[in-house]
C-alpha cells in the first residue's frame, strides 16, 4: 500500500482507499486527531468487551426514567450486583 494524498468532499468526508479497508476485516474506524495528523484504526466490534443494556428507557418504560432505586433492583434480577 501506498501513501495516498486524499482530499475531502464538500461535505468534509474522505475515502479510505477499497485497497486499504479490504486489508481489514471491519467497517469501523477510529479516528484519532493528534497535533500535526490523524491516526485511523480499524476498530472489530466484535472483540470489543460485551456491554448487557439492563434498561432502555424508550423499549422499557415509554421513555421514562427509572429511580436508583429501581435501576439497582433491575440489574440484581440481570446478575449484575
Amino acid at each position: 500500500m501506498q501513501d495516498r494524498v486524499v482530499q475531502p468532499t464538500s461535505k468534509g468526508q474522505i475515502t479510505i482507499p477499497k485497497e486499504w479497508r479490504k486489508k481489514f476485516p471491519t467497517s469501523n474506524f477510529l479516528i484519532k486527531p493528534g497535533e500535526t495528523k490523524l491516526e485511523i484504526i480499524p476498530v472489530y466490534i466484535d472483540e470489543l468487551t460485551k456491554e448487557d443494556i439492563i434498561f432502555d428507557a424508550e423499549r422499557d418504560n415509554q421513555g421514562k426514567g427509572v429511580s436508583p432505586e429501581e435501576l439497582i433492583t433491575l440489574m440484581r434480577k440481570a446478575g449484575h450486583g
